[in-house]
């Protein structure tokens, strides 16, 4: 039988084993497959209005058209705008910003001659257009040209004459933003159905600038371009940013352009700090973490599972008998046996062998004497004495001992358990001894008068 029960444990163990380590191999394959994906993954296509895409929605043709009209180096596309490097000679177009651009530079900058051009229709260039008392608006829902009647592809026409329309009829937007300034020439505008109009495109000299805030910044990528009012218009933009300045470059940024420095006379570090702030809180809320965080993040949690998966894997674990074949110890299987193990056991208390002794002692001598069970000590050594059988000086030990086990009967009716681990072995040997000997005194006597 025992044979038989130490076969199939060990049967049990290597069939478990066999099992843990398919179940840690599928899990770590897992993670590295999860792993290599997450460090082989690419960008599927290039960002809407970026300056170097060539799909439908990228700038590369804008640009092109840009350095056609106003020559080779005087177009900078960049992805970092420093304010401190420009001058008043200088244009600047913004394409749907992601964040928050700097207003108190780009104020100064326009009001010191520059050009600013603002391309947004849905992106965070609220602030920017707000600083100069722009607002934006809805297009009407139901306009009166509209590309293919899709009311998302309007169609935009020249609004007060000016250079900005020359050779323009129509231009086809998509999914727009109208615009509302008063003080501002109104360059573009939607008509709706209704007759009501909005406008689509604005523009204004401001202090010896000139600002141009266009609704929708598709009107100039690739696949509009091909719509003869949207490139001419594409044109006349290029040649109007330059306009009165032979000197002065253009800067081109799109999205997630970056800011550093701030315009002569513009430094303001508090507001500075706190646009970097809004920009790095926008661009988390837009896209989360960057990708180099989510491939480390990743790294490090492989890593961790794996350090945390391996040494437990490896470690051997001894097999476990069943519970119906432990041994029981003595000391919980009860009786006499049982008990008088728990008593001599090394984590118990003494004090509970010395209740013993009294007990036994109390029990004995009662019986002997044909008293009550519930008779006191001192009358139980009052009958002792009377026997004559030990001398005084045991009697008094007795007396004392009986009086310590009172103490200690104290002690765990109140749990006193310093107390009672106080309560050494020599104490309980000796007290024992004391209790024999009584004991056998009177019990001897007695046998010698039957």
């Amino acid at each position: 039988m025992a044979k038989t029960l130490g076969l199939s444990n060990q049967i049990v163990s290597n069939g478990g084993a066999r099992v843990k380590w398919l179940a840690i191999g599928r899990h770590v394959v897992f993670g590295m497959v999860v792993l290599a994906t997450l460090l082989a993954a690419r960008g599927s296509r290039a960002a809407p209005f970026d300056p170097s895409g060539t799909d439908w929605e990228g700038y590369a043709d804008f640009v092109r058209l840009i350095r056609v009209e106003i020559g080779e180096g005087r177009l900078v596309v960049t992805s970092r705008l420093d304010w401190s490097a420009l001058t008043g000679q200088d244009a600047v177009i913004v394409v749907y910003p992601d964040h928050v651009v700097s207003t108190t530079s780009a104020g100064t900058f326009v009001r010191s001659g520059g050009r600013l051009a603002v391309l947004d229709d849905f992106g965070e260039g609220d602030a920017l257009l707000e600083s100069f008392d722009i607002r934006r608006v809805p297009l009407p829902p139901h306009p009166a040209l509209a590309l293919r009647d899709n009311p998302d592809l309007a169609i935009a026409e020249p609004g007060d004459d000016h250079p900005l329309t020359r050779g323009v009829d129509r231009i086809v937007t998509n999914h727009a933003s109208g615009l509302a300034q008063p003080a501002l020439t109104t360059v573009l505008r939607v008509r709706g159905s209704g007759g009501e109009t909005v406008a689509l495109a604005v523009v204004g000299d401001v202090m010896g600038g000139r600002l141009l805030a266009i609704g929708d910044p598709s009107v100039v990528m690739n696949s509009m371009l091909r719509y003869p009012g949207n490139a001419a218009f594409a044109k006349n933009l290029a040649q109007y940013l330059i306009l009165g300045h032979a000197r002065g470059h253009v800067y081109l940024v799109a999205r997630s352009f970056g800011e550093v420095g701030a315009f002569a006379g513009a430094s303001n570090p508090a507001r500075e700090w706190w646009d970097a702030l809004s920009h790095e809180r926008n661009a988390f809320a837009r896209d989360g973490l960057p990708p180099w965080t989510m491939y480390w993040l990743a790294f490090m949690l492989t890593g961790g599972l794996l350090t945390w998966l391996l040494p437990r894997a490896a470690r051997a674990y001894r097999a476990q008998a069943p519970r119906f074949t432990r041994p029981i110890p003595l000391r919980l299987q009860g009786g006499v046996a049982g008990h008088a193990a728990s008593l001599g056991a090394k984590d118990a208390y003494r004090g509970y062998a010395m209740l013993e002794w009294r007990r036994a002692f109390m029990e004995d001598l009662t019986l002997h004497f044909g008293l009550r069970r519930d008779v006191s000590s001192a009358e139980v050594v009052g009958r002792l004495a009377s026997l004559r059988v030990v001398d005084a000086e045991a009697i008094h030990g007795v007396e004392r001992v009986l009086l310590r086990m009172a103490d200690i009967d104290t002690m765990v009716a109140t749990k006193q358990k310093q107390a009672l681990e106080r309560v050494g072995d020599d104490e309980v040997l000796a007290a024992g001894k004391l209790v024999q000997r009584i004991l056998d005194a009177v019990h001897g006597r007695t046998q010698r008068r039957l």
